[in-house]
């Protein structure tokens, strides 16, 4: 969805952070719950799930900003680093947790349960944050800005340019893991879907003391 942040800048940059987070999470969880709904109707193949996925995240990116916004607004400077940290820890915690859950509900249910529940749960988050979270109201600033002025800063920043082309190849690299490890389970392996779940949670903890540890190593 590389596309998104640039052709909905023009509508979405003026908008509040929590109103952002608020607006993914809720798009997330109107798709995401399709999915069960069509599959209990018999009318999901896996054209309409890939485009419901797909759906799910025309908004994330811009979810994702309005989290890091918030917490650049709300914590001192000195925080920030350590506040990133402990955001992304909660993250891969979700994914310790998460995941043996999800396999307990594969087993007592089915893969549309997972989702069904998935949907529930960016349905309360987009309601804490449409409700709960004062909208921010300070303007973006608009002067000599378009949508050409991020890639301008990134081009005049060797040091951001570079982040930014590790963290492309990274991902470039990692990303086929998601395919491949539920193959590797499944048809090498002949294992369930709770040995997945098991794989995901080890990769889960890693990340959490990584996250931590960075937190902590940037706390003065």
């Amino acid at each position: 969805m590389l596309w998104a942040p640039l052709t909905l800048g023009r509508f979405l940059r003026r908008r509040s952070p929590s109103q952002l987070v608020g607006w993914d999470a809720l798009l997330r969880a109107t798709a995401l719950s399709a999915i069960p709904v069509c599959h209990a109707f018999g009318a999901l193949g896996i054209e309409l799930y890939v485009v419901l996925l797909a759906i799910s995240s025309v908004l994330h990116s811009w979810g994702q900003a309005g989290i890091y916004t918030i917490l650049a607004r709300w914590l001192p400077e000195r925080d920030h680093l350590a506040g990133n940290a402990m955001f992304s820890s909660i993250g891969s915690l979700s994914t310790v947790i998460g995941l043996p859950l999800e396999g307990a509900l594969i087993v007592w249910g089915d893969a549309a349960t997972v989702i069904a529940v998935d949907a529930a749960t960016f349905l309360v988050l987009a309601v804490t944050f449409l409700i709960g979270v004062p909208h921010d109201t300070e303007p973006a600033p608009e002067n000599g800005s378009s949508r050409t002025a991020g890639f301008a800063v990134i081009r005049r920043t060797p040091a951001l340019l570079g982040l930014l082309s590790l963290s492309f190849a990274f991902f470039l690299l990692f990303g086929p893991m998601y395919m491949a490890l539920p193959l590797h389970v499944s048809d090498d392996l002949g294992g369930p879907a709770s040995l997945l779940a098991a794989f995901y949670t080890v990769f889960g903890v890693g990340a959490v003391l990584g996250s931590i540890l960075t937190g902590y190593l940037t706390v003065p």
